[in-house]
């Protein structure tokens, strides 16, 4: 490690080749050193051995700019987090790419260098929480969980080169019924549909989650989700029935689905409404299928018998 002036001054013979030489290693070890070179100029090299990189100075003079990190770690850094921010170090922030993992107990923020390089996130967490990616002061982008995200720093803010946020295999569905028998739905009040048994589970366990004993759905991870319904009514009590199906969010009314009719009190009859809509959903959110009657009716299970029959939902995570 050597940091010795590079000005030979004059001197004897000896003395003068001697600071040559030291100047000759100063610049064959790039100004190598735990602490910054004395007076440096624009476009200097420094081989920081406490960060273990190589810096150069920038055109203005002011500031030493992280070029390479001298230990090889390029490549790939692997953090495990669980909320909060976490800075990159200088050494990290010399990588191409980042694999952030851990079960996040909050939302997490990783902070880059201004002047990061283009690099690549995965979110590989768990934990009904985010992944931000953002400068110290500027902002940043969210990269949802199990999604691979290109991104590079302009000087202030974080940006999106590009992302596989919502593109196959990184899609998640999930959908659960109702089975083992009728629920009585309570008339002219809004009945919730409990859904005690899961149906498709593709990836989804990464999106939502489902209460088996509650009926309900939870969104796990923030994003526009796909969400399609059917409830089918059975033993209408009297002529002219009707029964409104609706989506609900967090216990209220958020989308109807439609309304279905019977004409005649009939043993065995069955009327399904059915629909679809697509809604951007917090992580947190519940979700729920909820029915409506006139009067008192059934609402089907899977399986009650031939025909038409059976209340589902299925939510189908789209980045």
């Amino acid at each position: 490690m050597s940091q010795n002036s590079l000005v030979i001054a004059d001197g004897t013979g000896a003395q003068v080749l001697a600071s040559v030489n030291n100047a000759l290693d100063t610049l064959k070890t790039c100004f190598s050193g735990a602490t910054p070179p004395g007076t440096p100029s624009p476009y200097q090299f420094w081989a920081d051995t406490l960060t273990g990189l190589l810096k150069m100075r920038d055109a203005a003079n002011t500031v030493w700019v992280p070029i390479a990190a001298m230990s090889g770690i390029g490549g790939n850094v692997v953090k495990t987090l669980t909320g909060g921010t976490y800075t990159l170090t200088e050494a990290e922030g010399e990588a191409a790419s980042f694999e952030v993992n851990g079960t996040l107990t909050a939302n997490q923020i990783l902070v880059v260098p201004n002047n990061m390089p283009p690099f690549a996130v995965e979110n590989l967490t768990s934990g009904a929480f985010t992944l931000t990616v953002k400068t110290a002061l500027g902002t940043g982008q969210t990269i949802s969980q199990g999604e691979i995200s290109m991104l590079y720093c302009n000087g202030t803010n974080c940006e999106f080169i590009s992302d596989t946020q919502g593109t196959s295999p990184k899609r998640g569905t999930y959908a659960a019924y109702r089975s083992g028998a009728v629920q009585t739905m309570t008339a002219a009040a809004w009945s919730q549909i409990i859904l005690n048994t899961a149906l498709v589970n593709t990836n989804g366990s990464a999106f939502i989650s489902h209460n088996a004993a509650t009926g309900l759905f939870t969104v796990l991870q923030s994003g526009q989700y796909e969400i399609s319904a059917v409830l089918t009514a059975i033993n209408p009590t009297a002529a002219y029935n009707a029964f409104n199906v609706a989506l609900a969010l967090n216990g209220a009314v958020a989308h109807y689905f439609g309304c279905g009719y019977s004409w005649a009190a009939a043993a065995g009859l069955k009327i399904s409404v059915s629909g679809q809509t697509t809604r951007y959903l917090a992580a947190g959110t519940t979700v729920a299928l909820w029915g409506n009657p006139n009067v008192a009716m059934n609402a089907d299970f899977w399986g009650d018998s031939w025909g038409v029959g059976g209340c589902q939902l299925e939510m189908v995570y789209m980045g």
